[in-house]
């Protein structure tokens, strides 16, 4: 088994349904039952450093090349998209881009989306529902360092001119229970937000209540 240099076939480059950002060199041995990483690249990289193998029909990076750590990466992060890992729910495809959230609902957004943050969001219902007006939670990610991120979690009406009703509380919590920040609906508003810092692989929860009403996600950074 040749382990000097990796290779990826051109469709996995050029093909927008089957690229990716970050590619991993792996051996396994499925008779063994393990898998060794040997080292990651960008597609960019692999372009540019690698050698097209017309036979092949793809690229090969020797694997000197590969990337080994993360102190080893380039400032590769700003091509990626952080993302939040909804490991508690049952559906986790409910959530998606708020950009492809307001588009598939033709929403009105009562946020600015700004450059340099990404943002996630969902339709929620089980707490609050309001005539002709779906309800967004949102929570966007703006980077302060390579590890390190500004979050904010917003609870929204799809239509400026709609309001929140009054006492619905948005409120993030440690994993422990501890809570970090919380915001609670006033006459008029048609939108709540809380902010905090945390780290990649941070663990915290959102919770939505009104009444006896509530709901809670668990999310990772």
């Amino acid at each position: 088994l040749d382990t000097e240099e990796f290779g990826v076939q051109q469709a996995w480059l050029d093909q927008p349904n089957l690229a990716g950002d970050i590619y991993l060199a792996v051996q396994v041995s499925p008779e063994e039952g393990w898998l060794r990483v040997w080292g990651f690249t960008s597609r960019e990289n692999l372009k540019r450093q690698g050698v097209y193998d017309l036979k092949y029909k793809g690229y090969r990076l020797e694997r000197s090349d590969l990337w080994v750590s993360l102190e080893s990466l380039p400032a590769i992060w700003d091509l990626i998209k952080p993302r939040i890992v909804l490991s508690k729910l049952d559906f986790p495809s409910i959530w998606q881009p708020f950009e492809e959230l307001i588009a598939a609902l033709n929403l009105k957004p009562a946020m600015e989306i700004r450059q340099n943050r990404f943002t996630w969001g969902r339709i929620v219902d089980q707490v609050i529902h309001l005539p002709d007006c779906p309800l967004a939670l949102t929570v966007g990610f703006q980077e302060e360092t390579p590890n390190k991120y500004l979050i904010q979690v917003r609870l929204s009406s799809g239509n400026e001119q709609i309001y929140l009703p009054d006492d619905v509380e948005l409120v993030t919590l440690e994993t422990n229970g501890n809570v970090i920040k919380k915001a609670k609906s006033r006459k008029a508003d048609n939108w709540i937000q809380v902010e905090f810092t945390g780290e990649v692989q941070d663990e915290f929860q959102i919770k939505i209540q009104r009444g006896e009403a509530s709901m809670i996600e668990t999310l990772i950074v």
